[in-house]
């Protein structure tokens, strides 16, 4: 075998390894495209509305087991780290309990299975960097100051000049 069926050969074995474009996984049947244009969407739509956020992780979860369908066919596929990052990074989004709870199971996936991954070591790289921020204080609010007191004097004199006694004649 010459060097060129060789490298020819290791290249075969390589693609061997990647999904295809048109096989779905998971219950949803979800491509590898559209796995990644799912978590891009449902970040978009928790962006503009975190009401939304037990919806978001619940649709976030099936295509959570869509990746992990993916991972089990074709374990060595690149594409699987980089899109357990990506999930893990729409988990992170989430203000919710349940989304720090699903952010940190879905970097120890990415730590556990693809640990030297370039995903994995960006993810180690942006939780420092995280960490190293200190939260965001909540904004300052002006203090609730209690409702003026009613006039305690009925008909008082309007005093127009606030230097003068409401006493003293006024001028003219």
């Amino acid at each position: 075998m010459s060097a060129a069926q060789k490298a020819a050969a290791k290249r075969h074995a390589a693609l061997m390894l990647l999904a295809p474009a048109d096989e779905y996984f998971g219950p949803l049947k979800q491509s590898i495209l559209g796995i990644g244009n799912t978590i891009r969407d449902l970040g978009w739509r928790y962006d503009v509305n975190h009401d939304i956020a037990p919806q978001t992780i619940a649709s976030a979860a099936l295509t959570e087991r869509a990746i992990r369908d993916w991972q089990q066919k074709y374990p060595h596929d690149h594409g699987v780290a980089q899109a357990i990052f990506r999930l893990q990074r729409l988990y992170a989004r989430i203000v919710t309990d349940q989304g720090r709870v699903k952010a940190q199971a879905t970097a120890t996936w990415l730590f556990t299975a693809y640990g030297n991954s370039p995903p994995a070591k960006e993810l180690h790289r942006l939780l420092a960097e995280e960490a190293m921020t200190p939260a965001p204080s909540p904004s300052p609010q002006l203090p609730i100051l209690p409702p003026p007191a009613p006039d305690t004097v009925p008909n008082a004199p309007i005093i127009t000049n606030p230097l003068a006694s409401p006493t003293a004649p006024q001028p003219r």
